[in-house]
């Protein structure tokens, strides 16, 4: 059902694709020559589906451990390596495989915790396996962009063997974070948080996964706890501004034109303009005729409104339409009632936000 569900998302993400990068060509030009490069740990859930605006700009390198990974890349350049990542090179760590490979992790899980759940299926542990590790900044020799980790508990261990690559290139960040303890001794959000926060990234989004219990006593009044989430980061823009200074104007460009495209891929259109203004004051970073392209590019890159409710409804939809074919199967039609009851849920604060902050604010949280 797991499967299902990421197949449902995968589909409604397309809809937001609104090619404005690439059909710029001095955009598109400047990354053709310098490929914007990311990094994808646990890549068998695969990146955003925004991701693939940049996909033939991109040199995609993955790590998966899990044998049962199924990496399938259309991107420019993609380098796959099938070995576990640690903060430091580490020999016969306990690899607990699960029923779902996405869930499959170095932690030992936390079967009271999770059997709370409905979805405790995912992590249901089918085999115990022995791997050795590395870190990444043994393993690659040239500097990453853009840092996606999705490793199941060894999120923050992972960044710490990456951390002068953090500290000298990347832009931004996207890395799993834990509410409860689903595995043993792995680390919670704010263990994460504080660690990258140190490294002068600033939090810009949280996608939080909340999930239902076992008993099933659920509906659209209902709230289900939060247990994991996908925290965004980019670097700070003094940062930012500071790296940029310390470099020439050609990859000045190159540099803040990679920081642009991770805003836009992440839709944080009023950040990427409030950049822009920021970088603007001051003299000869960036050409004036170059910032107001990009500012093009920004505005060309957002969805109206009505595209944004029409992809809710669209998110009803799907999941109704699937109910009636798996209307037999028990299994699959509780799963995918929920999974309308949680839609549901979105489209009624989404409808709550418009009535009391109106059409332009109706994203404000409240």
């Amino acid at each position: 059902m797991k499967s299902l569900k990421n197949f449902i998302k995968k589909n409604l993400e397309l809809l937001n694709f609104i090619p404005a990068i690439t059909k710029n060509n001095n955009l598109k030009n400047l990354l053709d020559n310098n490929l914007f490069t990311l990094i994808d740990v646990g890549a068998t859930g695969g990146m955003d589906g925004n991701w693939n605006e940049i996909k033939k700009i991109c040199h995609y390198i993955t790590f998966d451990p899990d044998p049962r990974a199924q990496i399938i890349s259309s991107y420019a350049k993609h380098t796959n390596y099938n070995f576990a990542l640690w903060s430091e090179k580490k020999e016969n760590l306990p690899f607990y495989l699960t029923k779902y490979p996405e869930a499959s992790t170095l932690f030992q899980l936390n079967k009271n915790t999770l059997s709370s759940f409905l979805n405790s299926e995912s992590h249901e542990q089918i085999k115990i396996s022995t791997i050795n590790a590395n870190s990444i900044e043994k393993i690659l020799k040239n500097p990453f962009d853009f840092i996606k980790v999705d490793a199941e508990g060894a999120d923050l261990e992972i960044l710490k063997g990456a951390e002068k690559f953090l500290k000298d290139s990347c832009l931004g960040i996207e890395v799993e974070v834990s509410f409860i303890n689903r595995h043993k001794n792995a680390p919670y959000f704010s263990e994460t948080d504080s660690y990258i926060r140190n490294l002068d990234f600033a939090l810009m989004d949280l996608q939080t996964e909340k999930w239902i219990r076992k008993n099933n006593v659920f509906s659209t009044k209902t709230t289900p706890q939060l247990i994991w989430g996908n925290a965004i980061y980019v670097l700070s823009k003094e940062s930012l501004l500071k790296k940029m200074k310390n470099l020439s104007q050609e990859n000045r460009d190159i540099l803040f034109t990679k920081y642009i495209t991770i805003l836009l891929i992440y839709h944080f259109h009023d950040y990427a303009i409030e950049i822009c203004d920021y970088v603007s004051n001051e003299k000869k970073l960036i050409s004036l005729n170059y910032m107001l392209d990009l500012r093009k590019t920004i505005i060309k890159s957002m969805p109206s409104k009505v595209y944004h409710i029409f992809k809710l409804l669209l998110s009803l939809l799907i999941p109704s339409i699937l109910i009636c074919i798996f209307w037999f199967s028990k299994k699959a039609r509780t799963s995918l009632v929920n999974y309308l009851k949680k839609r549901l849920v979105d489209l009624s604060h989404y409808l709550v936000r418009l009535s009391r902050y109106g059409p332009n604010n109706s994203c404000i949280s409240g």
